[in-house]
């Protein structure tokens, strides 16, 4: 506690400043009792319950807290309960005089994961209820086959491209099991990807863009076949003195989702295209440089920079066999 004195027109006042620390425990924790379902009401043993976002009385939203957020598994009765914390305090401990219910939590925000379920994120309201039941709808399982041009079985280093732009969780939940690419418990409806090898050797190996539409009735079981990408040279043109110092390619390419989407555009439209493979290339002294493999017919995005000098966003919109260089600058 601090005492605080003022002069203010002559007058002295004085105010008594209380710490946010002194009157209630910051660290303190509470929980919520989550009951997970399926379409029946039958409860699911084993759903993986994790908190990962909270959110105050004023609806600002922290990404989780001090420490990384423990994983709960639902027992045999599809039971869990769920800790958290009841303030933001790493927002709280670093400044002496703060509102403190504005940093109160008022709702916590779970993804709940089950192999044979589709994941589900969920906002849950701590104030209002002690007990919340959420509903898990049955996945379809999609399994993959990769395969070379030669018919040889790719049985390691595949992964999807699922999603626009996706970093963070690329390929959460896929797994190859027994030389197949498995994927996670998903949704019914229109599923767009495409495939990608990583071998110890040698070019990247890529599928075209696959568009399935899963149903209920059963799993899926698909061949796919990948073929090797190609290599794309490129040089900086004599605007730029040699030896080039420090210089690097930055690259992303897209995938067309389908044969009428026109990829000679100026923009990229997110909603026609999947975003592929974001590199980087070194550059050599001589200005020369090569990007090892990229899938036919994509379209590239490049930036480029060196000492002194930085690239004006040159676009390839398809990448084809040719033996010529890019020249930019």
């Amino acid at each position: 506690m601090k005492i605080l004195s003022l002069l203010i027109s002559g007058l002295l006042f004085s105010a008594v400043l209380v710490r946010a620390e002194d009157k209630i425990n910051l660290k303190s924790f509470s929980e919520v009792k989550i009951c997970i379902v399926d379409e029946q009401g039958k409860p699911i043993k084993g759903a993986k319950i994790r908190c990962y976002d909270l959110e105050t009385i004023k609806r600002r939203e922290y990404s989780n807290y001090e420490g990384d957020p423990e994983l709960v598994a639902t027992d045999q009765d599809g039971w869990a309960t769920i800790q958290y914390p009841e303030y933001i305090y790493f927002i709280l401990q670093k400044s002496k005089l703060l509102k403190i219910n504005d940093f109160k939590v008022n709702a916590i925000k779970l993804f709940i994961d089950h192999e044979d379920y589709v994941g589900l994120e969920q906002r849950v309201s701590v104030n209002k209820t002690k007990l919340t039941s959420i509903k898990l709808e049955r996945g379809i399982k999609l399994k993959i086959s990769g395969i070379f041009p030669d018919e040889k079985v790719i049985s390691k280093e595949l992964y999807p491209v699922l999603d626009i732009y996706d970093d963070e969780r690329p390929h959460a939940g896929w797994q190859v099991r027994n030389g197949m690419l498995v994927s996670p418990a998903l949704n019914e409806g229109e599923l767009i990807f495409s495939l990608i090898h990583y071998p110890k050797n040698g070019p990247v190996y890529y599928s075209e863009v696959i568009n399935l539409q899963l149903t209920k009735k059963s799993d899926r079981q698909i061949k796919v076949i990948l073929s090797p990408g190609i290599t794309f040279k490129g040089q900086l043109d004599s605007s730029v003195p040699r030896p080039v110092k420090n210089g690097r390619v930055y690259y992303r390419n897209y995938l067309p989702l389908n044969e009428i989407v026109s990829m000679e555009s100026e923009e990229i439209n997110p909603n026609n295209i999947l975003s592929g493979r974001s590199e980087s290339a070194e550059i050599d002294s001589d200005g020369s440089f090569i990007i090892d493999s990229l899938p036919l017919n994509s379209r590239l995005e490049l930036v480029v920079n060196c000492d002194g000098y930085v690239s004006q966003h040159p676009k390839i919109n398809k990448i084809r066999p040719a033996k010529k260089l890019l020249k930019f600058w």
